[in-house]
C-alpha cells in the first residue's frame, strides 16, 4: 500500500513479493486500442507500484532487463497465453474484455511459449502508436 505524508507524493511499493488481486485495488478504465505497455503502466501507477512488479508477476523466472524500464510510446509488452491468464486473474477482468480493448492481447499477437512469459519489443515505425 502507498504511504502518504502530508504534502508529499506517494512512494511506489518496491517489494519483490508477487502481486495478488488485492494489491491492485484501483481498477483503471480500459481504453479501446490501448497498448499492453500503456495499460500495465497505468495500472501500476494507479496502485502506487513500480512498473516492473507487474510484468514480474506475469512472468516465470527472471524478468528480462528490457521489462524494467518500459516506455509505452516506444515499446510494447508482449505476453504469452499463460501470462495473459495471470493478468486476467490479477486485474479481475474477463479475458475477452481485455482482448477487445487491448489489441496486443489478441491470439495472433501473443507470444508462442508454453510458459508465462513477458517480452518488451520496440514499436516498428509503421505501427507505433500516435503520440
Amino acid at each position: 500500500m502507498s504511504q502518504r505524508t502530508s504534502g508529499s507524493r506517494a512512494r511506489a511499493r518496491t517489494t519483490s513479493t508477487p502481486l495478488i488481486p488485492s494489491d491492485l485495488s484501483i481498477r483503471v478504465l480500459l481504453i479501446h486500442g490501448e497498448t499492453n505497455a500503456s495499460y500495465l503502466s497505468r495500472t501500476a501507477t494507479a496502485n502506487g507500484l513500480e512498473f516492473p512488479r507487474l510484468p514480474k508477476t506475469l512472468h516465470t523466472g527472471r524478468l528480462p532487463r528490457s521489462a524494467a524500464d518500459v516506455h509505452p510510446a516506444r515499446q510494447e509488452v508482449m505476453v504469452s497465453t499463460e501470462a495473459m491468464a495471470r493478468l486476467t486473474r490479477l486485474v479481475e477482468r474477463d479475458q475477452e474484455q481485455l482482448r477487445r480493448a487491448l489489441p496486443g492481447l489478441r491470439a495472433e499477437t501473443m507470444l508462442d511459449l508454453d510458459r508465462a512469459a513477458v517480452r518488451v519489443t520496440a514499436w516498428p515505425r509503421s505501427r507505433a502508436p500516435d503520440r
